[in-house]
């Protein structure tokens, strides 16, 4: 996983705005309401690691009635029903297909403390994504990649 810049920071970055207000997105007329943030310990964010977007954008589309924004550099924004949120992307370098969640917490470095403790390995340290919070990625026990994001 790129260390510098997950596609989580690109995301926030391209959107602008602020979280949990109306973000204008490429591909978007009126711009898309932003979903306020889950409490503490709750899922926010899902991200579906495809080796073919194309491919699983329709599939989700079809299946559940999904709609996507083409956030660019091939990051998919999904607009679900309800929370959490979710995107579909590409494998990084080194990154198997899968998913990747992501927990809402209240204090990342602290959580990131913990997580170690509990035999966790740090994979992602504490990143900032301006205007919007942290986030880190951790490989928890049982070998299950794992993220977490604080809001700002």
């Amino acid at each position: 996983m790129n260390k510098s810049l997950t596609f989580l920071t690109l995301f926030y970055s391209l959107i602008g705005g602020e979280y949990g207000g109306v973000a204008a997105r490429k591909g978007t007329k009126e711009g898309t309401r932003m979903p306020k943030q889950q409490p503490a310990g709750a899922f926010s964010h899902v991200e579906l690691i495809s080796k073919d977007t194309a491919k699983s954008v329709k599939f989700y589309a079809k299946v559940f009635g999904w709609k996507f924004d083409d956030m660019g550099q091939g990051y998919m924004f999904v607009n679900p029903p309800a929370l959490p949120t979710g995107a579909v992307r590409e494998p990084q370098p080194g990154e198997s297909p899968g998913s990747l969640s992501y927990i809402q917490v209240k204090d990342v470095a602290k959580t990131l403390k913990e997580a170690e403790a509990a035999g966790a390995q740090t994979i992602v340290p504490k990143t900032e994504i301006p205007n919007f919070g942290h986030y880190a990625v951790f490989i928890a026990p049982g070998e299950v990649p794992q993220a977490i994001f604080e809001s700002a």
